[in-house]
């Protein structure tokens, strides 16, 4: 695979690492749909927090650790994933495998970082960082309404052959996503979204599937997702919530911390200390 393809499955690991563990991130109070009334958009975003725990059951969870395997459309690559969170946005996330070797990216506070062996440690900014600190917000989905500034319901389109609501929802600092959630079950069961890396702008849609409750809280431990010609599948096989983590498990690495440091040091931007991104 040359540099480019290894690229693009980076990306795509990556925004499946994220896309399959971000519906447990949050789930909270809601009103739900009334039978017989045709929803807003508002109801429908409600009754899909209300339908994945409600408010109560979130409020007991502290931290969540989330372990997976990801595997490649037609091609013989598995790897292996696990991903921390705890609120308000603190990330940590590994993913291992002899083609990608270690990749990590985490998010602390304003700070977001990635670091692998071929593209090095950097730290994120503009359209990245805001996408990736989003995405961390542990209480995503029970703050919908500060994460997005406008949801509108576009109509019922079928996604695996079930009715399911779309909803075009306009983040306050993204791009627009279009969401689906199931008629029935209230879930969310497809993302779409456009993402920007060093890569441009990248259209990716995401489905999720085999929701379990843990501890109150539905989680899809099936996520699929197709990027730049590529479908990669993440299957969850443990989620613990309210585990005993290290002190300091959200602290980035070495590397990170480095470049952090030299980014504070007077003529650093001059120097052009502070990879903040990987090279075109």
């Amino acid at each position: 695979m040359n540099i480019d393809g290894s690229r693009s499955l980076r990306a795509l690991v990556l925004r499946t690492a994220v896309a399959g563990c971000a519906l447990v991130a949050a789930i909270g109070a809601a009103e739900v749909v009334r039978a017989g009334e045709g929803p807003t958009a508002e109801q429908v975003l409600d009754a899909f927090v209300e339908a994945a725990g409600g408010k109560e059951a979130h409020a007991r969870i502290a931290n969540r650790v989330t372990r997976g395997r990801m595997e490649v459309a037609g091609q013989n690559i598995e790897l292996r994933v696990t991903i921390w969170a705890a609120r308000p946005n603190k990330t940590y996330l590994t993913i291992d495998s002899e083609l990608t070797g270690k990749i990590e990216r985490g998010t602390l506070g304003d700070l977001a970082w990635e670091n692998s062996a071929m593209m090095g440690p950097q730290i994120k900014e503009g359209q990245e960082k805001a996408d990736l600190l989003r995405e961390a917000n542990f209480d995503r989905w029970a703050a919908w309404r500060e994460v997005y500034e406008k949801v509108e319901l576009s109509g019922v389109e079928p996604v695996k052959d079930r009715p399911a609501y779309k909803v075009l929802a306009t983040p306050r600092d993204g791009k627009l996503q279009t969401l689906y959630f199931d008629q029935e079950t209230k879930l969310l069961v497809r993302h779409d979204l456009t993402l920007d890396n060093a890569m441009g702008s990248i259209p990716v849609r995401s489905f999720y599937e085999d929701y379990r409750k843990v501890d109150g809280i539905a989680v899809p431990f099936g996520a699929k997702t197709e990027m730049m010609g590529q479908t990669l599948s993440l299957v969850g096989e443990s989620v613990e919530h309210n585990v005993e983590l290290p002190p300091d498990r959200f602290e980035p690495p070495a590397a990170i911390r480095e470049l952090l440091q030299g980014a504070k040091e007077p003529g650093a931007e001059q120097q052009g200390a502070g990879k903040t991104s990987p090279d075109p």
